[in-house]
């Protein structure tokens, strides 16, 4: 890491994090946005320690989300394209690009920044500072810095933006529809959830039948939509950039559509009729398809272990059957055939030409 890199981040608002432990060639700036820490983590190639780095983020996640902020991270790999060291450098940058979507490779010698295909291609202004690091190389050191100043209402909607954009398409398209619809139906009260509910007894006939995509995109209060965009944004980051925007797309729908045909049959099994909105159907079948990724390594387990996704499943189900209000047998329905649909993906696509796994 170069002192104009340094310069670079102090004057547009990052801050140098003072750490009990200082780890050698390893260095974290953040900056602090609301309810929002944004961590960045440079690390020179060569002195890459995921270890050190997982048991760092684990601990700031959890003071700072104790103090009331959620914690985002960028990891910037930094090699010297001039360096002896230079190829082994490269092979760790490009492991560590692989393992983890939030992560680039900084070249200090050439000061530019390289973002693979699979990469976020920004992360809150971040690419621009870096791009213009050079320019700050042979100044002054950083001037102290005055009193932090909070960004202005115009500055946290381009944030929020350069954050959407940095989404897989389908994904982002999603959760606006999803954003869009549920402001409508605050506007106009039970008018959608009246013609767009699904049920049993609500499909007296064929043309009704829509009911089971409409009701996909209905949430019935703040939390319920929230619950599920936030799992739809860290499932959609993985799954969607694994096997593409058609197959998630389809993958994403028919898991919808089994979880909707799995309340159908508790239904007609329970005797009681039930009217059911929102997307877990298809959240959980994102779940299933990333258990399915991961047990065939297609996602790495260094980065997703299956013991931590065979958690999240089963701490998932049993929080929704502790919920009477919650469509159960729409989430497991959902569940079994996203996971279905990952294994025949895994068994019939080859590996991403490139794609570097591993193994714990």
């Amino acid at each position: 890491m170069t002192k104009g890199m340094e310069k670079a981040l102090t004057e547009n608002g990052y801050r140098k994090m003072i750490m009990s432990e200082e780890k050698e060639g390893c260095r974290i700036y953040y900056e602090v946005m609301k309810s929002l820490v944004n961590a960045v983590i440079f690390v020179d190639a060569g002195k890459y320690d995921i270890d050190f780095i997982n048991s760092f983020r684990t601990s700031l996640t959890l003071q700072m989300g104790n103090a009331g902020y959620t914690t985002h991270y960028m990891t910037v790999v930094c090699l010297d394209s001039e360096s002896p060291a230079y190829t082994s450098d490269l092979s760790v940058a490009k492991q560590v690009c692989s393992d983890n979507a939030f992560s680039w490779v900084y070249d200090v010698s050439q000061h530019k920044i390289y973002v693979y295909e699979d990469q976020v291609e920004d992360f809150y202004g971040l690419r621009r500072i870096l791009d213009n690091a050079e320019s700050y190389e042979g100044d002054a050191e950083p001037e102290e810095q005055g009193e932090y100043k909070a960004p202005s209402f115009k500055d946290s909607v381009r944030e929020a933006v350069t954050a959407i954009k940095a989404l897989p398409k389908v994904t982002a398209v999603l959760i606006l529809i999803n954003v869009i619809v549920f402001i409508i139906c605050t506007l106009t009260g039970s008018l959608l959830y009246n013609k767009g509910a699904s049920g049993l007894k609500l499909i007296e006939g064929p043309i009704d039948i829509y009911r089971i995509f409409t009701s996909m995109f209905l949430h019935m209060g703040l939390f319920h939509l929230s619950n599920n965009m936030i799992l739809l944004f860290f499932l959609g980051n993985v799954v969607e950039k694994e096997v593409g925007k058609l197959t998630f797309t389809a993958m994403y729908f028919v898991s919808g559509i089994w979880g909707c045909i799995a309340m159908f049959i508790s239904e007609i099994i329970l005797d009681k009729d039930i009217a059911v909105v929102g997307a877990s159907g298809a959240i959980f079948g994102l779940l299933g398809v990333l258990f399915a990724l991961v047990l065939f390594k297609r996602v790495t387990q260094r980065t997703m272990p299956i013991s931590r996704v065979m958690v999240v499943i089963l701490l998932s189900v049993l929080n929704g059957f502790s919920d009477t209000n919650t469509a159960n047998w729409a989430h497991v329905g959902g569940l079994i055939a996203g996971f279905v649909f990952g294994v025949i993906y895994c068994l019939t696509k080859p590996n991403k030409k490139g794609r570097i796994t591993n193994e714990d």
